[in-house]
């Protein structure tokens, strides 16, 4: 027995993901399409089948306990992605949504919610509404809950068909003490250090705190959002978000230069933003940066803002395994200058002169984070935003 789900791509419907007796997937392109929904699914060959078609449409999914809260509010398998696509399928990341039926033409009215609402949300995350709206993300699985939203003149909407999201709210938890606050610093951090990265703001008028994130993939020209289309690197080299971790048969920063050589029409400065990163993510200690936080936006053919940086060795829980090996190491501690130059080396670029070149770029990373652990934001996380410095400065004086 055949299940369907109608595949948009913005606002366009591209054609059928199907599912063949609850088991294998495929996605069928309609006969006018000339788009494609993936890279790896070109529009020119209309039937793709179950290996690429899994990998891209799970990799839009939840991870984590959102996933487990979903499917119970919705009485799915968590293990079935077309189940869970049926009822959370409307706003994914990128310009693709799902739907079991073809959408009123008529725009729908865009649901209000009031700053009870968040409030509730930001301190009940596992009971609030929200929650199990469509189109909930989470990347750093089970660390943030996240829910989307669409801002308009300072008022929170639920999106829909019609209206698609344009913020992220992640929210804290009891696991990782300050989460927000160590991300907040490290992508205002990156930032200074002319890293392209997510727009945020840390929002304190609710009882608890939460992060509003600018979405990248989306675009405003008046009052009319559009969706941008993106994957990420799970997707692109056909990785389901179960086996993100390079050890587990996730990408290989090689991999993602030999992608980024294949799709992106900005190879070279691509490469060099990946090489940036790399040395970014070793300075703050960012273990869990994986292929699932690496994106191509289509309609530039060329990296995304960098999103979900956060500095993972504060946590002592958490493993001290690097997601993406540097030149066959993954303990960051066991990293040295000569493993990062080598690993450059290896995507066929002199890694002695990139290094040296970052190095120099990020000269000022030190002093940069000093002043802006002064900012007020941050006056009563001082603890763990020292821990952040101090490895900063350890790991410094290792590659430079």
């Amino acid at each position: 027995m055949n299940k369907i789900l109608k595949v948009y791509l913005e606002n366009d419907y591209v054609g059928d993901l199907i599912e063949k007796n609850g088991q294998r997937l495929r996605f069928v392109y309609n006969e006018n399409v000339h788009v494609d929904i993936s890279l790896k699914m070109p529009h020119a060959i209309k039937t793709h089948y179950h290996k690429v078609v899994y990998a891209f449409f799970e990799n839009l999914l939840p991870e984590g306990n959102i996933l487990e809260l979903v499917a119970k509010s919705k009485g799915v398998s968590q293990n079935n992605p077309f189940s869970l696509l049926s009822v959370i399928g409307e706003d994914c990341a990128g310009a693709i949504h799902l739907h079991t039926d073809s959408p009123s033409i008529e725009k729908t009215p865009r649901e209000f919610i009031s700053k009870d609402d968040i409030n509730h949300i930001a301190i009940n995350k596992d009971g609030a509404r929200i929650v199990y709206q469509k189109g909930n993300r989470l990347s750093l699985a089970g660390a943030q809950d996240k829910t989307t939203v669409i801002i308009d003149n300072d008022e929170f909407y639920a999106p829909n068909f019609s209206f698609p999201s344009t913020h992220i709210l992640k929210f804290d938890n009891n696991y990782y003490e300050n989460i927000l606050y160590n991300e907040l610093f490290c992508t205002r951090l990156a930032a200074t250090l002319n890293l392209p990265v997510s727009k945020m703001e840390l929002i304190n008028e609710c009882e608890t705190p939460y992060l509003l994130i600018e979405r990248f993939d989306r675009s405003k020209n008046g009052n009319t959002i559009r969706r941008l289309h993106q994957e990420d690197f799970c997707q692109l080299l056909t990785v389901s978000s179960k086996n993100k971790y390079q050890k587990e048969g996730g990408p290989s920063f090689k991999e993602v230069i030999e992608t980024i050589n294949e799709y992106s029409y900005r190879s070279a400065s691509d490469t060099l933003m990946i090489a940036k990163i790399l040395v970014f993510n070793v300075l703050i200690g960012n273990c869990d940066y994986h292929g699932k936080n690496l994106s191509i936006l289509h309609q530039t053919r060329s990296l995304t803002p960098f999103y979900d940086l956060v500095s993972t060795v504060i946590y002592e829980h958490i493993s001290q395994d690097m997601a993406m090996a540097v030149n066959k190491k993954y303990n960051i501690s066991m990293i040295t200058k000569k493993d990062i130059i080598t690993e450059f080396n290896k995507w066929g670029i002199n890694g002695e002169r990139m290094l040296a070149l970052i190095v120099n770029d990020f000269k000022h990373i030190i002093k940069n984070a000093h002043e802006l652990s002064k900012e007020e934001v941050f006056s009563s996380k001082q603890e763990d935003i020292s821990k952040i410095i101090k490895f900063i400065e350890s790991q410094f004086k290792k590659i430079s």
